[in-house]
């Protein structure tokens, strides 16, 4: 028995804060690749000029990841439960900013590198 396009999509449209949370998680992996990248070459690269720039990444984007990672899995979250929308995008979501929180602390308390 093949199921019509209507009970297909019984369930609604996608969760708003699930595609925000998914979002906001690419970006954090994207933030966490320049910040680890310019944490290394900070520290092991021979270069001397720029080195106020890579500080500056380092630090800004700290400030920023502070804020963008843990409200991209609260986002997941309530993607999650939210009733009558389909929940894909949010599980990936808290997927992907669970890693990206982990992956920051181990690398701001010197686990890594």
């Amino acid at each position: 028995m093949e199921l019509t396009y209507n009970q297909k999509n019984k369930e609604g449209k996608h969760s708003i804060f699930g595609i925000i949370s998914l979002v906001l998680g690419i970006f954090g992996v994207v933030l966490s690749f320049f910040i680890f990248s310019s944490l290394w070459i900070y520290i092991y690269g021979d270069i001397v000029i720029g080195t106020e720039l890579l500080r500056d990444v380092w630090n800004i984007g700290g400030k920023i990841e502070v804020v963008i990672k843990p409200l991209g899995l609260i986002l997941g979250i309530v993607g999650l439960f939210q009733k009558n929308k389909i929940k894909t995008f949010a599980v990936i979501g808290v997927i992907i900013n669970i890693i990206v929180i982990v992956w920051s602390l181990l690398l701001r308390f010197g686990f890594i590198i």
